[in-house]
């Protein structure tokens, strides 16, 4: 399959899912958001774009073919030395006013932890690829 082919099959699976379609996001894109609900969000998602790369590895080791050059392709992006995505988030969050130390010691949140296990367990049981 190629390249782009299996893009637009993991598009398709993913569209339902998407995070611009919560209503979090629309308030943000509609600047309709605090800076207090914006420095919760900041310290509190850091977590996942600093545990994001490594994801990627181990998918990346679990797949083979078009499929792994799409995640290491996508790893590449997240690691980019002149802005790796850690790096970029930890400057969003101090420009919405929150402290290294807040991002980085932020305690997770059960509610974000309850529905990303859920979200986790209802794509484990989903096929991806045909």
């Amino acid at each position: 399959m190629a390249n782009a082919d299996l893009v637009r099959k993991l598009d398709a699976a993913i569209a339902e899912w998407s995070l611009l379609k919560h209503p979090f996001y629309q308030d943000w894109q509609a600047g309709k958001l605090s800076r207090e609900a914006l420095k919760l969000y900041a310290a509190q998602y850091y977590r996942h774009v600093e545990a994001f790369p490594k994801h990627l590895r181990m998918l990346a080791a679990r797949t083979e073919g078009p499929l792994q050059s799409l995640i290491r392709e996508n790893l590449a992006e997240e690691e980019n030395p002149a802005g790796p995505h850690p790096k970029l988030w930890r400057d969003f969050a101090a420009a919405v006013g929150v402290g290294e130390d807040d991002i980085t010691c932020c305690r997770k949140q059960w509610r974000h932890s309850t529905l990303t296990n859920r979200r986790c367990r209802k794509l484990r049981r989903r096929r991806l690829m045909d």
